[in-house]
């Protein structure tokens, strides 16, 4: 996802990700410039995952989309 130039949707629910693989996706999708949609639903995401997100997303000005419904 670091150097991704055409994916603009990544539909990763009910993967168990929880905040760890949060962290990670969020790490890599700080620099990406092409995705628009995330969605990350049923992934056992607490508060400490979704400030991860928060911060993803003062970089990411590229995502419109994100599901996180539990």
């Amino acid at each position: 996802l670091y150097h991704n130039a055409t994916l603009q949707e990544l539909w990763l629910s009910t993967n168990q990700l929880g905040d760890a693989g949060v962290l990670s996706l969020a790490q890599a999708l700080s620099v990406n410039k092409t995705l628009k949609k995330l969605g990350l639903s049923a992934n056992e995401i607490t508060n400490a995952g979704v400030m991860h997100l928060v911060e993803m997303l003062k970089k990411n000005q590229t995502i419109n989309t994100l599901g996180l419904a539990k």
